[in-house]
């Protein structure tokens, strides 16, 4: 069985009772267009990211559900990301978090340095007073 986005946006406008014209105009798009968008089967994400905040309805996980719901995902040579390690992301974010930790305290050790020149040089600068 085929998803069909744009059937779910149609039942989704009509499940919360806002007019045709109201729902174009909050997603920047002509009555026309409008009526486009109900006979897709496909829709750019940013759109679909949009028409979700305006509907207030996660299509993206509407999807994935519909497409889990026809087996259709467990066909898609997804068995990879079910093996996917979480500890992974959090040990590169920690590596990058180390990294971008070490260059600030070379940063600051070389800011010292230069305080502690510019105090020389403001010393010597100044007047004797004897």
């Amino acid at each position: 069985m085929e998803v069909h986005i744009g059937q779910l946006i149609k039942s989704r406008l009509e499940e919360v009772g806002m007019k045709k014209s109201e729902f174009a105009r909050r997603i920047n798009k002509t009555n026309q267009n409008l009526y486009d968008i109900f006979t897709r089967k496909s829709i750019d994400t940013d759109l679909l990211k949009t028409i979700s905040t305006v509907l207030m309805c996660n299509f993206f996980a509407s999807l994935a559900q519909a497409y889990e719901r026809n087996g259709e995902l467990r066909d898609m040579a997804l068995e990879p990301l079910h093996n996917y390690n979480k500890n992974t992301v959090a040990t590169t974010n920690n590596q990058h978090l180390e990294h971008e930790l070490a260059l600030c305290h070379e940063r600051n050790n070389q800011l010292k340095q230069e305080i502690s020149y510019l105090k020389e040089i403001n010393a010597l600068l100044k007047p004797n007073k004897r």
